[in-house]
């Protein structure tokens, strides 16, 4: 059920011939790369996004926030040391 109501929040309805359709995702252009150290397109980045998760993420204010990472620390100018959400599972695919 919350599942499909993330769904009807998310996506958008449309008349499309006379039916209603839901729109989930309008994207038609392929991704160029699944590698998210090469990907600088939008297409890309939108796919890299649902697979990976990174230490902190950009907001839609462009500040950076917590994600993986629940905190971090400068340790020196070349050197910041990550605290992981607690449960947080790395694998190699």
């Amino acid at each position: 059920m919350s599942a499909l109501l993330l769904i009807l929040v998310a996506g958008s309805l449309v008349e499309a011939g006379g039916s209603r359709t839901l729109v989930v995702c309008n994207d038609t252009t392929d991704p160029v790369s699944l590698d998210p150290h090469r990907e600088f397109d939008a297409s890309s980045d939108n796919t890299i996004n649902q697979i990976f998760d990174g230490l902190v993420r950009l907001t839609p204010e462009g500040k950076v926030a917590p994600a993986l990472a629940q905190s971090w620390r400068r340790l020196d100018d070349m050197t910041v040391e990550f605290y992981l959400r607690r449960k947080v599972v790395f694998h190699n695919g």
